[in-house]
Parts: C-alpha cells; sequence; structure tokens
C-alpha cells in the first residue's frame, strides 16, 4: 500500500469536516428554514385577511342599518308616480309641473297626456308642456322638475326665443323663452 502524503491527508480532512458540516445543513437545516420561511410568510397572509375580516365584520350593523334603510325606500313608492291608472298619475304631473311653474316665475301655456308606455313591470307616464318664461325660469323650471320626487325626466326638449315682452316678472333687456318639451315619470303595474 501506498501512503498517501500529508497535504492530501488534510485536504481528505478538510473535505470529510466540510461534508460533515454540510451534509446536514443540506439534508435538514436548508429544508426546515425554508419551510419555516414559507410557513412565516402564509402567516404574515393569514394575519393581513384576518385585520381585513374583523374590518369588515366591524362595518356589518352599520351596513345592515343602510341595506334595511334601502330596502325600505324601494318598498315604498318614494320615487313612483302614485295612482290607480294612467290618468291619475298622470294629473299628478300635471299638478306638479303648475306648482313649479308658478314657483320660477313661468307661464304655463298647455299640456297634453301622452299614452302611459309598459317598460318591464312599469309604466311609463307622460305630459308634453308648453310654457314659456326667462332664461332664469326655464332653468328653475328643469332643476326642480328632474331634482323633486316623484322622480320625473324630461326630453325632447324644444326652446325658442321671442323678443322680450313688457311684464311685471320680466326685466326689460330679458328674452322670453317658449319651451316645449315632454316630462314623464313611472308608475307601478300596467298601462291602462
Amino acid at each position: 500500500m501506498t501512503e498517501i502524503s500529508p497535504s492530501v491527508r488534510r485536504i481528505a480532512a478538510v473535505g470529510l469536516l466540510f461534508g460533515v458540516v454540510a451534509g446536514p445543513w443540506v439534508g435538514i437545516a436548508s429544508p426546515m428554514l425554508d419551510a419555516y420561511g414559507a410557513a412565516s410568510q402564509q402567516l404574515d397572509q393569514t394575519r393581513i385577511l384576518l385585520r381585513h375580516a374583523e374590518v369588515a365584520a366591524g362595518k356589518r350593523e352599520g351596513l345592515k342599518a343602510i341595506l334595511a334603510k334601502l330596502k325600505q325606500s324601494s318598498d315604498s313608492d318614494g320615487g313612483f308616480l302614485k295612482g290607480s291608472n294612467d290618468s291619475l298619475a298622470a294629473a299628478q304631473i300635471q299638478s306638479r309641473l303648475k306648482t313649479v311653474l308658478d314657483a320660477a316665475q313661468g307661464e304655463l301655456k298647455s299640456t297634453q297626456i301622452l299614452p302611459g308606455k309598459r317598460e318591464g313591470n312599469l309604466t311609463r307616464v307622460g305630459v308634453r308642456v308648453q310654457t314659456s318664461g326667462t332664461i332664469a325660469a326655464v332653468q328653475k323650471v328643469l332643476h326642480a322638475i328632474e331634482s323633486g320626487t316623484p322622480f320625473l325626466f324630461v326630453e325632447n326638449v324644444e326652446i325658442r326665443t321671442r323678443p322680450a315682452v313688457r311684464s311685471a316678472g320680466a326685466r326689460r333687456d330679458e328674452a322670453v323663452l317658449d319651451m316645449r318639451f315632454d316630462a314623464y315619470g313611472f308608475l307601478r303595474g300596467a298601462a291602462s
């Protein structure tokens, strides 16, 4: 047998020592540290989700109150016209338009009830209106119609200007506008 030189023995001893130390690290410690890191990351994500769930649970009662209020308002006819048929609903629209025009100092010239139209489980009830007033009055009228309740919508608007006529409510330099439009709302139930 040949004898191994002392330098080769030292290199072999260092290699064995490195193998004894690195072997358990590679085989046991490194996978355990990787698993620990993954578990720690998953735990952090779970804590974040738990915080979100706690915040959502804290808002639950407030959301329940809002939902109950919305259900109550949808069960009531707050935004819908009232009446058992189209004619009564159209009369309600005419009455509201008259009130709005009087408040804005506009002049109601004529109204014409439009035929009811079925749209899903609602009936669209409309009125064609001819009116006149100053620019300010027209703006107030359109705003009041579309911002009040029951909900009314305006379409087919035609506005024409005519020379200013001396009247008690109009300044001398203000033009008077003739306006024609359709105002409609919705009635629950079938058209009659």
